[in-house]
This record gives C-alpha cells, structure tokens and sequence, in this order.
C-alpha cells in the first residue's frame, strides 16, 4: 500500500512541478486516475464484503431520527434511551459493551432526515450515499469551474485526490454521514460570492445550518469584513428553516434540544480522540484529556487571535478571507470529526493561487501531505497518540493566513502557470 500511495504522490507532484505546460501527461494522468480509483474502491470493497448485519454505519443514527419523528413527538430524538432503542431495533449491536450515543444535530437535521422513514433502512442508506457522491461530485466541479475555469492541469490533479481521499470514502460515504451536505454548502457559497450573488450566497450558507459549528468561524468573519449582504441571507435562509422547522414539529422540540445542549460538554469529552482532529482532541490525544485541555484553550485562543488580525488587515481579499476561515473552523471548532475534514477542498481550491512557499507554490506539497496523512490518520492516532492530519491542517492555515495578512493581497503566481 505504502509503494503504491508514494508513486500516486510522486505522479501527482511531478505534473504539478511543471509551471507552464502547454499539454497534460496522459500517462500521469492516467495512472493518478487509476491508483486514484484503486484506492477509493478497496474500502468499499472491504465492507461490501461484510454482511449486512456486521456492519457499523452512523447512517443508523440519521434513520432512527427519521423513524423517531414519524411515529412519535419530534422532542424524543434528544431522549438518548428512546434513539438508543430506535437504533439498537435498526442494526442490533452484538456487543454487550458497546452503545449507542446521542443525537447530537440541531431539530432542522431532523427535518431534512424525515423522508427517509418511509423507505426500509438498507435502501435509505443506498439513497443517502447516492446523494452524497452527487452532491460532493457537483461541489468539486462548481469549485474548480469557478476558481480554476480552462485550467484542465488542476482539475486533472484536484479530482483524482478528492475521490480517493479517505475521510470522504470511509468516513463520509460509507459511513452515511452528512458531510457532503455541507460541503456542497459551501463550495456553492465560495461560487456565488466570486460571482458577486451576495445574498445568494449567505443563502446557500445557511444550509450549513444542519450542524451549526460549521459555521462558527465564517459568521464571525463576515460580521469582521462587514458583509452583510451575505449574512443577511444566512439569516433569511436559517428563519426559513427555522419557521418550517417549529411548524413541523412544535417549539418543544428546540427546548429539547436547548436541554440536550447544557450536556454536550460531557457528551464531547467521551468521544473516541483518534477520530477528530480539532486542537482539544489532537492536544488530549497526545497528552490525556486533562493536561490537554488547558493547553488547547490557549493555543485555540492564540489561533483566534491570528485569524482575526488576518481578516482585519487585509479587507481587499474575499477569497483568504473566506478560506482561512474554513480551515480554521476544522482544527480550532470544539468538535471535528474526520468526515468533517473534506471540507479543507473548498478552502484549497479557493485559496489554490495564494499558497506559496520561498516564491513557490505550495499547493503540491499540501495536497500530497493532506491525502497521505488521511491514510495515515488513523494509524498513527491508534499506536503513537498522535493525529498527523491535524498538523496538515494547521500548516494550510498558516500559509493562508500568512498571505491573508499581505495588504497587497494578490496571487504570488499568475493563472498562466497553471494552464
């Protein structure tokens, strides 16, 4: 595996290098595409391998919610024995020392989940994996047109390590989380601001509504930057789903889920760390939860600092401004788990002609160091402590902010070197 990931790496970095290329490598191409294939496909085939009632998919959560607020009231998703008794009728655990955990989305996420009651689990599942792959699929081919249009070199690099990027594959589509959901959000946002749709854009932003600490570093930024065109259409949108959602299930279902907060924090310090990758989870991974978490307190303090003099500094650059908040929402938000961080795509693709490093472009090096270190996450958190994506993450945001924080605010490399 280690071979065929290093010549995937080596192929990828080698049509990158090449600043002015007037024609593709097809058999670079080609053979990024295959190994690109190959990799994505292996942990499908594993688990499709594995029969149905072995399988451990956090899609049961989502079903039993949608089963929950069809047949009874919409508050018992946040009555952890009644989700509990749903799921444990959907996919029974065989292991008396497992369990499973809470409800932990806001009521709008049951909202958008209930039709899935209406159709038997397994096939609800195929769906929503259906549904992913478009919306992922759709999410990447908006970025690239937008940010990077006739430019086939990027395209031809960014695809292959999008689809065989493990917390998309493992994680997301075969976990049935939501997290192409809102990673088409955003790269829908990122595509209309750069089309000057403002409102549009705080529009589609909302959407990230379903899971409310995506959007904890972006508002704060747009309220910096004084954008408020875009965040009055994030408060337009979330009214909307706000309003359908207390006219669905009642009031009593957000005082439910007002209740269920005032536990989270306990809820959160039970998490299995070795798969997050947020700051509290990387410093409490390598140091135990309670000499982790003050140190973590100050390092997310100091990172909010930078990120801020960022965006105050440099008002002329959307596109920074927006990423470095992306990014920074997934090692300083308190809760972010790896299918989460296929949302660093976005921030890549829009800040792709900023990233530089002793005047070259360290895009390559970052997109390398991303997709091995996804392979290599959940190793090395499991036998050294140590969480490497983490890292990854902190280094893109450092770059980005690093430019963000030039006044002149231009790319250090005109598109012409990416044709």
């Amino acid at each position: 595996m280690k071979t065929v990931v290093a010549a995937a790496d080596a192929s990828a970095l080698s049509v990158l290098e090449e600043p002015r290329v007037a024609q593709l490598d097809g058999s670079s191409v080609f053979l990024a595409w295959s190994i690109a294939i190959i990799l994505g496909l292996l942990p499908v085939w594993i688990q499709e391998r594995l029969p149905k009632e072995s399988r451990s998919v956090d899609f049961v959560y989502f079903y039993a919610v949608s089963q929950i607020v069809h047949n009874l009231r919409a508050e018992s998703i946040y009555d952890h024995q009644i989700l509990a008794a749903a799921c444990q009728k959907i996919v029974p655990l065989r292991d008396e020392k497992s369990s499973y955990g809470p409800f932990q989305y806001p009521p709008i996420t049951a909202l958008l989940l209930e039709p899935a009651a209406k159709v038997p689990f397994w096939e609800s599942f195929r769906i929503e994996q259906a549904i992913s792959f478009v919306l992922y699929a759709a999410g990447i081919i908006i970025l690239l047109r937008t940010f990077f249009p006739s430019q086939p070199l990027i395209s031809c690099v960014f695809l292959p390590f999008a689809c065989a990027y493990l917390p998309w594959v493992s994680n997301t589509f075969l976990n049935g989380q939501l997290s192409a959901f809102g990673f088409f959000s955003i790269a829908l946002a990122l595509a209309l601001r750069e089309s000057k749709r403002l409102f549009s854009s705080g529009l589609a932003l909302s959407l990230c509504l379903y899971k409310p600490t995506l959007l904890l570093l972006l508002v704060p930024m747009l309220l910096l930057r004084r954008q408020f065109r875009v965040l009055a259409g994030v408060a337009g949108g979330g009214s909307v789903l706000i309003a359908s959602t207390t006219a669905a299930f009642g009031w009593h279902v957000w005082a439910a889920y007002v209740r269920f907060l005032g536990s989270a924090g306990s809820i959160v310090q039970l998490r299995q760390l070795r798969g997050y990758v947020d700051l509290t989870a990387f410093v409490s991974l390598l140091a135990g939860t309670r000499a982790g978490m003050p140190i973590a307190a100050i390092c997310t303090l100091a990172g909010l600092t930078v990120l801020i003099g960022a965006w105050l500094r440099n008002r002329d650059n959307e596109r920074l401004a927006w990423a470095s908040a992306i990014t920074g929402t997934l090692f300083l938000g308190p809760y972010v788990p790896l299918y989460d961080t296929i949302l660093i795509i976005p921030s890549l693709i829009a800040s792709g002609e900023y990233l530089h490093c002793s005047g070259k472009s360290a895009l390559p090096a970052l997109l390398l160091l991303g997709f091995v270190s996804a392979w290599l996450s959940a190793a090395l958190a499991s036998t050294i402590h140590f969480q490497l994506l983490t890292l990854v993450i902190v280094a893109v945001s450092w770059l980005q902010v690093r430019q963000a924080g030039d006044r002149r605010g231009s790319p250090p490399f005109g598109s012409s070197e990416w044709a």
